[in-house]
C-alpha cells in the first residue's frame, strides 16, 4: 500500500526499517513496516536515475528514484528514506557514481544548424 493510502486510511507505519544494497550493476533495497509487511525491489543501475533528497520540514534524507524496477513495465518514481548520518551521504555519492559510469550522462553541445 502506498504511503499516502495508508496515511489517509489510518494504517501508516510507525516503524520502518531500510536496508539498501549496491552492486556492480544493480540497487537493491527492502523495507519492512510494522503494519504494511516487507517489500524487496531491485533496479538495473542503466535504467533508473537518483536525485538526493533533504528535506526542509522534516528529518527526512535520502534518494529519490525516477526509473524502471524488476517487474515494472512503467517508469516509477519513488524514495528510499535514510538518516541524516555523513554515512547517508557517502552512500548516496556512491550510488549517483555507480550510475553514472554505466549510465553516462550525455553531453549536450549545440544543435547543426548554430555550428556544433
Amino acid at each position: 500500500m502506498g504511503g499516502l493510502s495508508s496515511w489517509l486510511n489510518g494504517s501508516a507505519d510507525t516503524t520502518v526499517h531500510t536496508g539498501i544494497l549496491l552492486i556492480s550493476d544493480r540497487l537493491i533495497w527492502a523495507r519492512h513496516g510494522d503494519k504494511s509487511g516487507t517489500r524487496l525491489t531491485a533496479a538495473s543501475l542503466g535504467q533508473i536515475s537518483v536525485q538526493e533528497h533533504t528535506s526542509l520540514f522534516r528529518d527526512d534524507h535520502g534518494l529519490d528514484i525516477l526509473g524502471y524496477v524488476e517487474g515494472s513495465n512503467r517508469a516509477i518514481r519513488g524514495h528510499i528514506g535514510m538518516g541524516p548520518e555523513l554515512a547517508t551521504q557517502k552512500f548516496c555519492d556512491e550510488v549517483k557514481q555507480a550510475i553514472a559510469s554505466v549510465n553516462p550522462p550525455v553531453k549536450k553541445g549545440w544543435p547543426k544548424w548554430m555550428g556544433g
